[in-house]
């Protein structure tokens, strides 16, 4: 991680980042259909659609072997939601990223101090948003 921005929320670290990356109306996140409102109302705020993918009954989380099906000339960004510290299958998510030039906003507020392959989670993407909320995992 080479910069990081304290912010009140993981809410508004998702906000920043979107108007970081130029998100706006017409544009689409695909997004897991299981995720707190806060993570869609982000990209909501900036105009943008969210696309529900369905998740994986194994971990909670987006199910990366449907992202493609649901890339548009639309879509901006993968916003993966790491439920519960479980890390998304994020080798599989950045490769689908390159290949259609998407952007990849990581929701790590449940993920602070958790891994993918030896890579904390919310630094794996273009940008990763944490919460020290007191019901998260680290307070």
């Amino acid at each position: 991680m080479k910069y990081s921005l304290a912010v009140s929320s993981c809410t508004s670290g998702l906000h920043l980042a979107l108007a970081a990356m130029g998100v706006g109306p017409g544009d689409e996140v695909i997004v897991p259909s299981y995720t707190f409102v806060s993570t869609v109302n982000a990209f909501v705020l900036r105009g943008a659609k969210p696309v529900f993918i369905d998740i994986r009954p194994d971990t909670m989380n987006m199910d990366e072997t449907k992202i493609e099906d649901l890339i548009t000339e639309r879509t901006k960004v993968i916003c993966p939601v790491h439920y519960g510290g479980v890390a998304c299958e994020m080798d599989t998510i950045m490769e689908i990223a390159e290949q259609y030039n998407l952007l990849v906003v990581e929701d790590a507020a449940q993920g602070v101090n958790a891994t993918y392959k030896e890579k904390y989670l919310g630094s794996i993407g273009h940008l990763g948003c944490y919460s020290f909320h007191e019901t998260k995992n680290f307070i």
